[in-house]
């Protein structure tokens, strides 16, 4: 599944526009997979139908729509538009109005200060195309440069590991890395009351054996760059407490 958040000057732009954007966005993320195919692309908004097919007289309408068409010639994909009722899509307007709430990202010099002290990194595993660290990189959703989608299905052996994954995931993340006996840098917020801190200090005073060095990050009130949604992990206010990164090897 493809899927992205909407800058806020993108959101005030045409439902029209921003569907042709989508659809654009949406055969960029998984070209590769649609190379030489033929694509039928339902859709409950008529305009968008039309102007797949015939293109339109306004430019910024017609801009999208060349990018469409350069896209699909480049990838041997022959799009076929169709419109349908919005009652017959309402799955994919259900997606279309997810809001990705994680997509916020670590400061890059405080993420290149820690690729100098346990670096190189060599795949970034909770990313996408807007916040990755790395040029290797999966993402939850599918989006153009991503290496895999869902790193849990990922093996991550004989890698840097980055992890920078929401802290609702930290407790997954950690069991992971231990089936696949992996290495690398997590960062994790110091939440003792988290269902995941036990696995990383189980007494409350000395870390478990599989972490093997630990960095204090400074504190600093743009320490995290809010995503596209402007979600940010403490809220945007200055972080409440220390932010930590652990190098972890299992």
């Amino acid at each position: 599944m493809a899927h992205g958040n909407w800058l806020p000057e993108e959101a005030q732009q045409s439902s029209t526009w921003r569907e042709l954007v989508a659809v654009y966005r949406v055969l960029e993320a998984i070209a590769n997979r649609l190379r030489n195919c033929r694509v039928r692309w339902f859709t409950d908004n008529q305009n968008v139908a039309r102007l797949l097919l015939v293109g339109s007289r306004k430019e910024h309408l017609q801009l999208e729509v060349l990018k469409v068409f350069g896209l699909c010639v480049s990838h041997g994909i022959h799009l076929e538009p169709e419109w349908i009722p919005r009652k017959e899509n309402e799955l994919a307007d259900y997606i279309s109005r997810i809001v990705d709430s994680d997509d916020w990202q670590l400061e890059p010099i405080l993420f290149a200060w820690l690729d100098n002290v346990w670096g190189p990194h060599t795949v970034d595993r909770f990313a996408s195309q807007h916040n990755a660290q790395l040029p290797r990189f999966n993402s939850r959703f599918a989006c153009k440069d991503k290496e895999a989608v869902d790193a849990f299905t990922i093996d991550w052996s004989g890698e840097n590991n980055w992890w920078c994954p929401p802290p609702v995931l930290i407790t997954r993340v950690l069991r992971h890395a231990e089936a696949c006996r992996a290495q690398g840098t997590m960062l994790v917020p110091t939440w003792e009351s988290a269902p995941f801190w036990p696995m990383l200090c189980c007494d409350g005073v000395h870390w478990s054996d599989f972490v093997v060095d630990v960095l204090s990050l400074p504190l600093t009130r743009y320490m995290f760059h809010p995503g596209k949604s402007g979600s940010v992990i403490f809220n945007g206010a200055f972080p409440n407490t220390a932010v930590l990164a652990l190098r972890l090897e299992f």
